[in-house]
């Protein structure tokens, strides 16, 4: 497997940008981005709000995969300034994925919020 490469981070930015001519061009690009080491779910969160259905599949795919609580986190930081649509898709591809423990991450990351709010 090759590492996380400028050929890697170049792959991302074109799939990103929809800079691609075709659907083959397109799953080329994942393909090396599927071979890639040392991904981390901030890298691969985004392709949850794109329309391209084939994106946000491949991308869930992913994270499934990866079984990070953490994923919850990027998640929440991509979501910002998401049209509603987008991020309902998002919200949705997150739930379907039934990973342990997201639950107690959004659990503590709403009560430091809450004691946040308590402090000012």
């Amino acid at each position: 497997m090759a590492l996380f490469t400028s050929d890697t981070k170049d792959a991302l930015k074109k799939l990103a940008a929809k800079a691609y001519e075709s659907t083959e061009d397109r799953d080329a690009l994942l393909a090396k981005v599927a071979a890639a080491e040392g991904l981390k779910p901030n890298d691969i969160i985004w392709m949850l709000f794109k329309p391209d259905r084939a994106l946000r599949d491949w991308g869930a795919a992913w994270l499934r995969r990866q079984n990070a609580p953490d994923l919850l986190d990027a998640f929440l930081i991509e979501a910002k300034g998401k049209p509603e649509q987008a991020f309902r898709a998002a919200a949705a591809a997150i739930n379907a994925m039934r990973i342990p423990g997201i639950e107690n991450r959004l659990q503590l990351r709403i009560v430091g919020k809450i004691k946040a709010l308590e402090q000012r």
